[in-house]
């Protein structure tokens, strides 16, 4: 987001420049570097007619209190401006704090070294006392002098955007950030859904291309991967156990946490009293119920209705046990991670009102996911987050249901694909492409630049 800066009281020294508000005195000098063709245009603005047309414009820097004049040997020769960025470009940094700068020099005093020390100031003044996130600095696509400033200056490429002029025309421009490099805003971790995110409904493998660019950014940057999903453990693809090598599990919407051996992390349950309740409520209701853990489930009604709907490969029935006669699994192995309910939905939202601690979820027709309230995807990142040292500002998200909202609106990137649902995509920093257009794989490449 923009910060407000005031530079009423901003004095900059370097070795050779002065930088201070402009002053009503300063019209003339204003109007000797502001009257030749090529400068203004460079920033936006047509040369200057007259005298009277440079003295409106410092007016008006006067009054914004955003224009440092530059100074050399007394005589200012250009200005320094603390502007606010377009922030529908830059959606991604709505939780950080930062500026745009643009500057004009004389041309008398091009090819001197001046303006990257102008530049220099104004990043450590930025940085160290109005201790901003980032800096935006942009020049138009014809302008290879603001280039080598920008580039000599440490400012990295972050996409092509578009500028109205003053005089009316639509010129491209290239923008470039830096971040404070006392405060570590990189991203650290990138957070994915799994089905229709990284795999396309009806599949169950990655799409290669998105397997690729995660392992890119997984090697060349040190970014870690976590994946947060709906399923439980035992019901993801192999693929991303096998091929994904992610450092973070988060799963059954945000329930359990396994590491990267699937050694677990944080696990969050029902109490027993609402088990035995719901437990009696979907048997008299005549509702499919199991009961998820990491590794299995077990079913305590309606087994083999349960296991038909449920399953989506007849070979991963061994993965719910049959529980529905002695309906004593949770004593053996603990208190269940959530509870999974299929059968006639107007019954099932019934049955959930009657619970204050338990979330209740349509996963898909017929089909209820039921977990503590007090937990989701966003709360259990948010504990991967904390235990790896990093904050939602080091973190992008990609998903593509309403399950996902949360998530991506706390990422300093939230990431919709274009497939998703029209919920999260209003809520999205950016859509990317469809999974089976290569969206993961594109949206990565676009914001190559935060890594």
């Amino acid at each position: 987001m923009n910060k407000h800066i005031d530079i009423s009281n901003i004095m900059l020294k370097t070795e050779r420049v002065f930088l201070r508000p402009f002053r009503i005195t300063d019209a003339e000098d204003l109007y000797e570097y502001a009257k030749i063709d090529g400068i203004g245009q460079m920033a936006g603005w047509s040369p200057h007619k007259d005298i009277e047309e440079s003295k409106e414009v410092l007016d008006m820097f006067i009054k914004s209190k955003r224009q440092l004049a530059i100074v050399i040997n007394g005589k200012v020769v250009g200005s320094l401006g603390f502007e606010y960025y377009n922030e529908k470009y830059f959606p991604e940094y709505k939780n950080l704090s930062g500026t745009e700068i643009g500057y004009v020099l004389s041309r008398d005093y091009w090819g001197n070294g001046y303006m990257p020390e102008i530049v220099r100031a104004a990043i450590n003044y930025l940085f160290d006392i109005e201790k901003l996130d980032f800096i935006i600095c942009g020049h138009f696509t014809s302008n290879n002098q603001s280039k080598r400033v920008i580039e000599k200056t440490g400012f990295i490429f972050a996409k092509e955007i578009e500028y109205l002029t003053s005089y009316g025309k639509v010129e491209k421009m290239n923008s470039y950030v830096m971040f404070n490099p006392k405060k570590d805003n990189k991203i650290k971790m990138m957070v994915f859904d799994i089905d229709g995110t990284l795999i396309p409904f009806g599949s169950s493998k990655i799409t290669p291309s998105a397997l690729e660019a995660i392992e890119k950014v997984k090697n060349e940057k040190k970014v870690k991967v976590m994946i947060a999903t709906g399923r439980s453990k035992c019901f993801i693809q192999d693929d991303i156990l096998d091929s994904l090598h992610s450092d973070y599990l988060v799963t059954i919407n945000g329930q359990s946490i396994l590491d990267k051996d699937f050694k677990s992390v944080v696990r969050h349950t029902l109490s027993l009293e609402d088990m035995k309740r719901l437990t009696e409520d979907c048997i008299k209701k005549g509702i499919g119920l199991a009961y998820k853990y990491d590794d299995e489930l077990a079913s305590y009604n309606l087994h083999d209705e349960y296991c038909e709907i449920y399953l989506e490969h007849e070979e991963r029935k061994y993965l719910v046990k049959n529980y529905t006669a002695t309906k004593d699994y949770h004593l053996q192995h603990g208190l269940p991670i959530s509870a999974f309910l299929i059968g006639n939905e107007s019954v099932i939202e019934e049955i959930s009102k009657n619970y204050t601690e338990i979330k209740f979820v349509k996963a898909y027709p017929l089909a209820y996911e039921a977990y503590n309230i007090k937990y989701n995807k966003s709360t259990a990142i948010e504990e991967v987050l904390k235990i790896s040292g990093f904050t939602w500002n080091n973190c992008m998200s990609f998903g593509d249901a309403d399950n996902d909202i949360d998530m991506i609106q706390k990422a300093r990137i939230g990431i919709a694909m274009a497939n998703g649902s029209d919920n999260l995509k209003a809520e999205a920093d950016y859509i990317a492409d469809d999974i089976d257009n290569d969206g993961v794989a594109k949206a990565i490449e676009y914001f190559n630049h935060e890594f």
